[in-house]
Order: C-alpha cells, then structure tokens, then sequence
C-alpha cells in the first residue's frame, strides 16, 4: 500500500484534484469533492473556445466512467475555496448524500474487479499500433546461425 493510499483509507472524506487519484479514492468508497483549478489564461480561452469544442459536462474519471455525475466536480475551477467548502459541507451534513456517493463509487469500481489493467492496456496500445497482442507475446524467433569458416572465406 502507497502513501495515497494509506492516506485516503484514513479519511472520512477527500478534496481531491482530478486525476488518476480520484480512481484511488472511488476504490476505497469515499465520498469525495474534485477540483482542477485552472489559470486566468485558460479561463479565457475556455470562455471563448471551450464551450464550443468540449461536448461534455462530466471531466473527472469515476464520473466519466459511470456515465453521470457522482461526485462533485469543480472543473475548471476559476474560484476561491467557498465552492469547495460547500460541497464538502453538504457530504458532512448529509449522511445519505455521502452513502450514496460511496455506493455508487463501489458501482464503477466493481467494473474492473478481476481485470488486468496493466495487460488490457498494453494490448490496446499495440492494437492501435497495428500489432497483434498474440504475436507481441510470443518469444523471440531463434537469431541466424554464426556463419561457417567456410561461408567466411568466400569471396563477396
């Protein structure tokens, strides 16, 4: 067990900036608030490109998986911190709201129990890449043999 790990089993909840660690957090079922504070640059950029190229509400990975929203996302966050004190108020002040956040965590993460991650995403990078996870796995071919001493004294 990581740091993060141990860390997240000890909370009764997290502020978490989104990213692979909300995968962590939704694998130990705890209620979580997410955020990714962007800069004042993107800020305008996404005010005035954004909102036509991203074709989603839903940013952070639990979410993103379950296909809605489960846990709060403030992303891009432009603010202070008052919206991410109100989102973890509600989750201590609403016990079922924070139940129903960890039962619908367990619900995306029971997706991938008995998965191998590491070799199914392995095999789809080469499958993008245009070879065959079957042939990426078999051993090498046997090398040439050394040519003879009198293959070598032949004339080219």
């Amino acid at each position: 067990m990581d740091q993060t790990d141990a860390v997240i089993r000890w909370c009764d909840l997290a502020v978490v900036a989104s990213g692979t660690v909300t995968l962590q957090v939704a694998k130990q079922a705890k209620p979580m608030v997410t955020f990714y504070r962007l800069s004042q640059l993107y800020r305008v950029l996404h005010t005035l490109i954004g909102r036509w190229l991203i074709t989603t509400d839903l940013f952070t990975l639990p979410n993103l998986i379950a296909g809605k929203r489960i846990v709060t996302e403030l992303v891009p966050h432009f603010g202070d911190g008052h919206e991410l004190a109100v989102g973890v108020y509600r989750l201590l002040r609403q016990p079922g709201l924070a139940e129903q956040q960890r039962q619908e965590l367990l619900a995306v993460t029971r997706k991938f129990q008995g998965r191998r991650a590491g070799i199914l995403s392995a095999d789809a990078i080469l499958e993008m890449l245009g070879v065959s996870p079957a042939a990426s796995a078999a051993p090498p071919s046997t090398p040439p043999s050394p040519p003879t001493a009198a293959a070598a004294a032949q004339p080219a």
